[in-house]
């Protein structure tokens, strides 16, 4: 984590004399997510916030996605689940007016997440389902991984054991192939 800290605080320095919006809104994300693992919410919350600004001043909508979903990661952290919920879903719909297929996939279980906290159940499942769909679609793992184990968890917490079975075993198999 120094040494990532480190070479972002050298790169915001170069963004910054230099008055690149891009490369300042990528800084402040990545920055971003290096704090939210070190649970420093707070940090996380400032720098996705900084990531959002200059993504909308460099006009980049790809970036504007991702500090979005880091903005949803914090609040989700923070247990401000409606707030959160409001993030992953304008992250997901920026996405899908530009074509950033990867990015929505990778924040679309994170919908059904914050609609089971909210006792949002049946279309928590959806959105988790949907979640397997679209990562199997395009092959990713990862999102698999967690929208499976999503749909166990729903599937668990309604009494439907049977049918979270094959999520669970599927999604234990992704987690061990991934390491």
């Amino acid at each position: 984590f120094d040494a990532a800290f480190e070479a972002l605080d050298q790169a915001q320095a170069i963004s910054e004399s230099e008055a690149l919006n891009l490369e300042r809104s990528q800084v402040h994300y990545y920055r971003g997510n290096l704090y939210f693992p070190l649970g420093e919410i707070e940090g996380c919350l400032k720098e996705h916030e900084q990531a959002l600004a200059h993504a909308q001043l460099a006009a980049s909508p790809e970036d504007e996605a991702r500090a979005l979903s880091g903005l949803g990661d914090a609040y989700y952290s923070r247990g401000r689940m409606i707030t959160a919920l409001d993030y992953f879903r304008r992250c997901i719909d920026l996405c899908h007016q530009h074509g950033y297929g990867r990015i929505a996939v990778g924040n679309q279980y994170m919908v059904a997440w914050g609609r089971f906290y909210l006792n949002e159940t049946a279309g928590a499942l959806e959105d988790a389902l949907d979640a397997i769909a679209s990562a199997e679609r395009i092959g990713h793992q990862r999102a698999e991984m967690v929208a499976r184990l999503t749909a166990t968890r729903i599937l668990v917490e309604s009494g439907d054991t049977a049918a979270a079975q094959p999520h669970i075993e599927r999604g234990l198999e992704l987690a061990e192939s991934l390491g």
